[in-house]
């Protein structure tokens, strides 16, 4: 129903759909495949950090895929005033699928089941502990279950949030876009991995010097004691979003400052499999007649011969978790 809503092409008939839904799907794998190999160059030449392939999973907290995708901005501030009860029923409804999202191939710390938030900053803080971070927080803590690390786009300002960050599993690592870094890291740094804050928008606006003051600024406040990575507090869509010459010297000055003397020591004190509380019982597997597992496919398609029932299953497994899940 909000799919075919969302994406007119997917609309006009059955036929229409399959082949929007096929180029849609093969652009997004093309564009997957240039990544990757922009990725390995980068490794192979500059020996900056990969996550292991396979490693990463991408979901959407229950709140914000409600109010982005089927309510909108301005319903959802409604329903929550108008049917409380119907928001906090539609969360533990999305559950299952948020779960289902953040599954990876494989579980490595280096990997992490990324979240992007949206709506959390736009809510009183009495609305965001009712609505927006229950099920959320129940997400992370499910990933841990699985020995799965997080890594959190924090959009707008997240200092009001840092006492509920702090309930998250250690070692989860928070993107600030805004915020108080001195907060943060007095707050945080002990436990969480944080980035994030350098204004993009200075690398455009600001002098060579001005752009890597407040690099040297970050730096001297989030990096001290480790669990610190540099980033933008957004990424450059095009070149034109930054002035490169401010953007090299900024990475520079990073790369050749943000150094530790004692790498490979342990950080953090607290071990991540204590700070982890289960909440997978709670909900039920995702179902969907759209996503239908191996063992109800081969009822319906049953393999002609047994010898060839574990490549098939492998392959169908395989192209069913390559599919967008936003499509799914």
């Amino acid at each position: 129903v909000v799919v075919p809503r969302l994406n007119p092409g997917y609309a006009d008939s059955p036929a229409a759909m399959a082949l929007n839904f096929t180029r849609n799907y093969l652009a997004s794998v093309e564009v997957m495949r240039a990544l990757g190999e922009a990725n390995k160059y980068i490794e192979e030449k500059y020996g900056l950090f990969v996550p292991v392939p396979g490693s990463e999973g991408m979901t959407a907290p229950p709140f914000d895929s409600l109010a982005d995708f089927n309510r909108g901005f301005t319903n959802i501030n409604l329903d929550i005033r108008r049917c409380p009860q119907k928001v906090l029923d539609a969360m533990e409804a999305l559950m299952p699928m948020a779960i289902m999202q953040q599954k990876t191939a494989r579980v490595d710390i280096s990997g992490s089941s990324r979240i992007m938030t949206h709506m959390g900053v736009f809510l009183k803080q009495k609305d965001f502990e009712k609505f927006y971070w229950p099920t959320f927080k129940e997400l992370c803590h499910i990933a841990g279950e699985r020995g799965q690390r997080m890594f959190i786009f924090c959009e707008g300002d997240w200092t009001r949030f840092i006492d509920n960050m702090k309930e998250l599993p250690v070692g989860a690592r928070y993107w600030f876009e805004y915020g108080d870094a001195k907060k943060y890291k007095a707050e945080l740094g002990d436990d969480y991995i944080l980035g994030g804050l350098y204004p993009l928008t200075l690398l455009k606006t600001g002098t060579r010097e001005q752009c890597i003051d407040k690099a040297k600024e970050i730096i001297d406040i989030m990096a001290p004691g480790g669990n610190f990575f540099f980033d933008f507090d957004k990424h450059a869509l095009n070149i034109n979003d930054v002035n490169p010459e401010n953007y090299k010297a900024v990475q520079q000055y990073a790369l050749e400052h943000g150094k530790y003397d004692n790498p490979g020591t342990v950080s953090i004190k607290k071990k991540f499999e204590d700070t982890v509380t289960p909440y997978s019982h709670k909900y039920p597997e995702f179902k969907s007649k759209y996503y239908v597992s191996w063992d109800e496919f081969k009822k319906i398609y049953p393999p002609v011969n047994e010898r060839v029932e574990p490549i098939m299953k492998a392959l169908y497994e395989k192209y069913t978790t390559m599919v967008p899940s936003s499509i799914r």
